[in-house]
This record gives structure tokens, C-alpha cells and sequence, in this order.
């Protein structure tokens, strides 16, 4: 069973809704309700951080290069994969390219457009 497989309450609101007024049936519930601790509110502020967008970059670079891997000895990825490659691929390349631009460019360019 892939992740795909995984189900999930019929009642959770889509994955691009959580910012948005609750149309499930439970009244107007934002993702702020459920952060009674602040640790939503931390890692949003670490996501928005020079530490996060290099963490999330990596996840990101991780990603792609085993989804790549899975194509090589497969052969060939089926058309959900090919999407989820495209849109990774998408996220890294202008969300979050920074940890992308240091391993694949190298330190030695970094350093010199800092002296």
C-alpha cells in the first residue's frame, strides 16, 4: 500500500482550505483554533526563516532525486508520480530553491560573489 492508499476523514477540509473558513459543516474553524500551544504559529515562523526554506529545500531536493531513482529502475513513472515530480520540482525551483543552488552550484561560486 502507497501513500496514495492512505484514507482520511471524510469531514477534513481539502489541503488548500486549512486558511480558509471551514465549509465542512463545522462552523468558521481556522488552522489558528487548533494552535493552542503556538507550535503552529513556530513553524510557520521557522517555514519563513533562512533555516526553513534550506530544510524544506533539502526535503524537497531528497524528493525529487528518489522519485528520479524510482524511475530508473522502474523505467518509467506512472502518471501520478510524473505530477508529483513536476509539482516538487515547481515548489523547490520557486519556492524554495536556495539548498538546490548551494549543492548543485557549489561553495566555490557562493564564496566568490561574497568577496
Amino acid at each position: 500500500m502507497g501513500y496514495r492508499d492512505l484514507k482520511f476523514g471524510e469531514d477534513l477540509p481539502e489541503w488548500n482550505d486549512w486558511d480558509k473558513a471551514s465549509s465542512n459543516g463545522h462552523g468558521s474553524i481556522e488552522w489558528r483554533d487548533y494552535d493552542e500551544d503556538g507550535s503552529r504559529a513556530e513553524a510557520v515562523d521557522l517555514a519563513s526563516s533562512m533555516r526553513g526554506q534550506w530544510l524544506i529545500g533539502m526535503s524537497l531536493y531528497i524528493t525529487i532525486d528518489i522519485i528520479n531513482q524510482q524511475a530508473q529502475e522502474t523505467g518509467k513513472l506512472d502518471e501520478q508520480d510524473s505530477k508529483d515530480l513536476r509539482d516538487v520540482e515547481m515548489l523547490m525551483d520557486k519556492l524554495f530553491p536556495l539548498y538546490r543552488n548551494v549543492v548543485d552550484h557549489g561553495e566555490e561560486s557562493d564564496d566568490e560573489e561574497l568577496q
